[in-house]
């Protein structure tokens, strides 16, 4: 989200595509004020170029499917420091889509934007790709927060199933 947003954009018309959902609501802890920032403004430039939301390029048709374009929402959230308090916290609107055996049901469908953001790299490159990273049954990336006693607090990706030692 700080360095570029429009991937998770890009990430979110394909989840939403997948779907068939037709509004994608990305929460953002309140703690995340620039990178909350860097993705409103590119949302507000996904709305301005028209590629979201009813009045789309596509005359609110997505071009391969009869599913209308997504429609994008940011929510900020209020911080640890309200989470510490145990006060009351809003979950993102539940989206209806069909249940496995036929009615219509109501579905949260909640995705980290780590797996998101990813998958326009793993269409544009293959599944082949990103399988070979770490080992077998256990690859692909995964982002690492590295912190605590530490010389160098970080955050990184690295391949699954990389060895952390003392």
């Amino acid at each position: 989200m700080r360095n570029d947003p429009h991937l998770l954009i890009e990430g979110c018309f394909i989840a939403c595509f997948a779907m068939e959902a037709h509004a994608c609501y990305i929460y953002v802890r309140g703690e995340y004020i620039f990178e909350a920032d860097r993705l409103e403004a590119a949302i507000a430039q996904a709305y301005e170029a028209r590629l979201v939301g009813k009045d789309n390029i596509h005359g609110g048709r997505s071009t391969s499917t009869s599913i209308a374009a997504p429609a994008l929402y940011l929510r900020r959230g209020d911080g640890a420091a309200r989470i510490a308090r145990r006060q009351e916290r809003h979950a993102a609107p539940q989206a209806a889509v069909p249940g496995q055996y036929g009615p219509l049901r109501l579905s949260d469908h909640r995705q980290h934007v780590e797996s998101i953001a990813v998958a326009p790299t793993i269409l544009r490159r293959g599944a082949a790709w990103f399988s070979s990273f770490g080992a077998k049954n256990n690859s692909g990336t995964k982002l690492f927060c590295i912190s605590g006693h530490v010389n160098k607090p970080c955050n990184v990706e690295e391949a699954m199933s990389i060895p952390f030692a003392n």
